[in-house]
């Protein structure tokens, strides 16, 4: 089983939940809505992780939700697979306070000081252990810095960077041969 993290102002119901859910139609894959106020998204996680975790598991996150399957691929031994991870996201948020909209339901919210802070303690190192992680890139990522993953994960993940693309991850297609054969090396054959 594999469940999938959405990005910040995203959904469970994305387009990248719905064609990764095409891609690897051979394995289940779920991806829940993660609430949009951030104190409540790890503890809504680890929940749902709960109710699973008697399955192989495989945590897939993009961007903000790479953030969160680091902290929770370790804290449930599960392999991770981060696609343009936010590796540091509190500053980058910090930048967006106030109102805003979720792209996919339209619902309205506040993003506090508080909220974007209490993400601080789900920091982990990336490389702090070596545990399975598969890190997909796009070079031109235009939110994150590409080549600043790439170099903290070298030599604790395993890292694939495509050229062009953008945060929203254009290479899907050509990385779900790898996601699958990830999939099944580090969960099939536990």
């Amino acid at each position: 089983m594999i469940i999938y993290l959405h990005g910040f102002n995203s959904s469970g119901k994305s387009e990248k939940a719905r064609e990764l859910g095409r891609l690897l139609s051979e394995i289940e894959l779920l991806s829940p809505d993660i609430p949009s106020d951030l104190e409540l998204a790890v503890p809504f996680l680890e929940n749902f992780i709960q109710q699973h975790d008697d399955e192989p598991l495989m945590l897939i996150g993009s961007s903000l939700g790479g953030y969160f399957a680091q902290y929770l691929g370790r804290k449930f031994g599960c392999p991770v697979v981060l696609i343009n991870p936010a590796l540091h996201p509190v500053p980058l948020l910090m930048q967006h306070l106030g109102k805003q909209v979720n792209y996919y339901s339209g619902k309205e919210y506040e993003l506090t000081e508080s909220s974007v802070q209490s993400l601080a303690r789900y920091a982990v190192e990336a490389g702090q252990d070596h545990h399975p992680t598969l890190v997909l890139l796009d070079k031109a990522d235009e939110l994150l810095d590409s080549a600043a993953t790439a170099k903290a994960y070298k030599g604790h993940a395993q890292v694939m960077a495509y050229e062009g693309g953008s945060h929203r991850f254009d290479h899907l297609s050509e990385s779900a041969p790898v996601i699958r054969q990830f999939y099944q090396n580090r969960v099939l054959k536990r």
